[in-house]
């Protein structure tokens, strides 16, 4: 069975988009079928169809969530459990070190996508600002997994 993943992501300047984009470009090339969906446009519901899903979000101002997707945020943590258990996940959390909230938002999205009954690919990469050097080494062990179609356990 051929399953789908979903790119979600959360950006207040554009690196979390950009970053984003380059995910479902690497995952297409991967003959992986892939789309991307900034969360500012994703309804919650849609999280129930989803099969696997990658959180890349950008964490803004003192550990919020940007802007645009402050509406998907409060909906995630105040919504009972959606029972995700078919849902597998992983998330690539952006951050800067500097603040005392380092990577909050995307901390409290994958601690929410696990509350919902979601299933962790791999553990939680935290990146303070410059991601060149682990997003290869996250997203070829997140492809690993999808080729696979084996669930690690985190």
């Amino acid at each position: 069975m051929n399953r789908k993943t979903t790119v979600l992501y959360a950006s207040q300047m554009g690196a979390a988009a950009e970053l984003g984009g380059r995910a479902a470009d690497d995952l297409t090339e991967a003959g992986i079928e892939t789309t991307d969906v900034d969360l500012s446009d994703y309804n919650l519901e849609n999280l129930k169809s989803e099969q696997d899903v990658l959180i890349i979000a950008s964490t803004w101002g003192e550990g919020e969530p940007p802007d645009d997707c402050l509406d998907f945020y409060e909906a995630l943590t105040s919504q009972d459990p959606l029972g995700l258990s078919d849902l597998r996940f992983a998330t690539f959390a952006l951050g800067d070190s500097s603040y005392e909230h380092f990577c909050k938002h995307g901390k409290d999205l994958d601690e929410h996508f696990e509350r919902h009954g979601g299933r962790r690919m791999i553990e939680r990469v935290d990146c303070d600002m410059d991601e060149q050097e682990q997003y290869p080494i996250w997203i070829e062990k997140v492809i690993k997994i999808l080729k696979s179609n084996v669930l690690q356990e985190a």
